[in-house]
């Protein structure tokens, strides 16, 4: 079935219409957040997320483009940022890693080492 047309009937109140294109779409916005977090559980969270906020969101669809890249657009959204906000989280718990890093990196010293040689 056309999604313009799915949509149409969801707007009306067609709680069959958005099951239609739940499972339409389900396991390629599923797979697209696992993709982007690594994580399956996660990435079913996400796809639930994106779905519902989609169909809050289905009055400002509208119905220029495809659907699909619409909804992948609210699945970029959610997951780049539980993604950051993870990575953030993961940083603060782990300065130590990203102090070495640093000094090995980016710290001047090693040239001077290579200079003096």
């Amino acid at each position: 079935m056309v999604d313009e047309l799915l949509i149409k009937r969801i707007r009306a109140g067609d709680e069959d219409a958005s099951e239609i294109l739940v499972r339409k779409y389900y396991l390629q916005i599923m797979r697209f957040c696992r993709w982007q977090c690594g994580n399956a559980d996660l990435a079913e969270d996400l796809a639930q997320e994106t779905f519902l906020k989609a169909f809050k969101s289905l009055d400002q669809y509208r119905m220029k483009g495809h659907f699909k890249a619409w909804l992948f657009l609210y699945s970029i959204a959610k997951t780049s940022s539980i993604v950051k906000s993870v990575l953030s989280v993961w940083i603060m718990q782990s300065p130590p890693i990203f102090f070495i890093m640093e000094l090995m990196f980016f710290s001047p010293m090693p040239l001077l080492e290579l200079s003096s040689t």
